[in-house]
């Protein structure tokens, strides 16, 4: 049986992701939509017990020997439904976030949802930083998907989604 989704969004490094950029993430979140705080987690196991979200001043570098290294979004996406099962970790694992290499470059995240509507693999798209919260929140709700956001990253020059 499959639990129901948690309430923590969780985010999952595949590179080495520094405290400081983690913190930042956070704080760029919480200013640029004051009005909801996405409740963040960063996930850097699969045997860990998440409850609480992720706090300004008590990120941690992400885990050397983190399984979400090197991985594909669906990878993440197994790995996290896997967590949420096998722990009582309190994660959405269908809807999530993905630091990378490119992250730390350019201030993007991957933004991905769990396969729906038939679909077997995990789909992502590219987003500014600042867009997590909202975005992350429209999925919850119905108000926006993955799917439309690709097509909007699609008419962008670096592939990015972008607020118009």
């Amino acid at each position: 049986m499959t639990k129901p989704s948690g309430r923590l969004f969780p985010v999952c490094c595949i590179a080495d992701v520094s405290a400081e950029f983690k913190e930042r993430f956070i704080q760029v979140n919480q200013d640029y939509h004051d009005q909801v705080i996405l409740n963040v987690v960063f996930v850097d196991s699969i045997t860990a017990t998440y409850t609480e979200e992720s706090e300004i001043d008590e990120c941690t570098p992400s885990a050397s020997d983190s399984p979400f290294k090197g991985k594909s979004v669906h990878e993440c996406y197994l790995l996290l439904r896997r967590l949420r099962q096998e722990t009582e970790s309190d994660i959405d694992p269908e809807n999530f976030a993905i630091l990378d290499e490119q992250s730390l470059q350019d201030d993007t995240v991957l933004l991905a949802q769990g396969p729906y509507d038939g679909g077997v693999e995990a789909v992502s798209v590219r987003v500014t930083m600042e867009m997590v919260n909202m975005e992350l929140l429209c999925y919850i709700t119905g108000d926006s998907s993955v799917q439309q956001g690709q097509e909007a990253s699609a008419e962008a020059v670096d592939g990015v989604y972008r607020y118009q």
